[in-house]
């Protein structure tokens, strides 16, 4: 795989995880960079077939307000990177912060539960009336999307160990 290719996988990733279209993505590379990019641009940027000036990334890290090592994820399928005329194996990436070995939970399993979550909250403030009903509503949602470690965080350290065993064996 070429780094055109991971980074333009991961800004396709970026994009849809916003629900943008490829126009609406060039838009926002015109209102931040003063020349939007067309549709065409923004698919070739996305196949991997342009290539990525620091710039461009720079601005897309902007745009999405990502870490620019988010853009340099690589696949967990991808065992090797093509880095113009040379080819790196994922173990020759270590000393620059690549991992040797695909992650357990990649970006992409994070963007994915925090979409569902930022989604999940967005109903929760449209039918919360108070703030006690918010933070029940908060609390059941981290426990629909299993995120126990940030239940423990909410409720246990507040010693609210009852309250978190009894919604854990509720019907959300």
């Amino acid at each position: 795989m070429r780094i055109e290719e991971v980074v333009g996988r991961n800004l396709e990733q970026l994009r849809t995880a916003r629900g943008w279209s490829q126009a609406r993505f060039g838009e926002e590379v015109g209102s931040h960079y003063g020349k939007a990019w067309s549709r065409a641009t923004v698919s070739a940027a996305e196949s991997g077939a342009r290539a990525f000036t620091v710039a461009d990334m720079v601005l897309i890290c902007l745009i999405f307000e990502v870490a620019l090592e988010r853009l340099v994820v690589l696949p967990s399928e991808a065992q090797a990177v093509a880095v113009g005329p040379a080819t790196y194996q994922r173990a020759d990436l270590a000393p620059i912060g690549w991992s040797a070995a695909p992650t357990k939970r990649t970006y992409d399993d994070v963007l994915r539960q925090m979409d569902r979550l930022h989604h999940e909250l967005e109903e929760i403030l449209d039918v919360a009336t108070t703030a006690q009903d918010r933070g029940r509503a908060i609390r059941v949602t981290l426990l629909r999307l299993g995120n126990v470690e940030a239940l423990k965080a909410l409720g246990v350290a507040r010693g609210e160990d009852a309250w978190f065993e009894n919604e854990r064996n509720e019907e959300p």
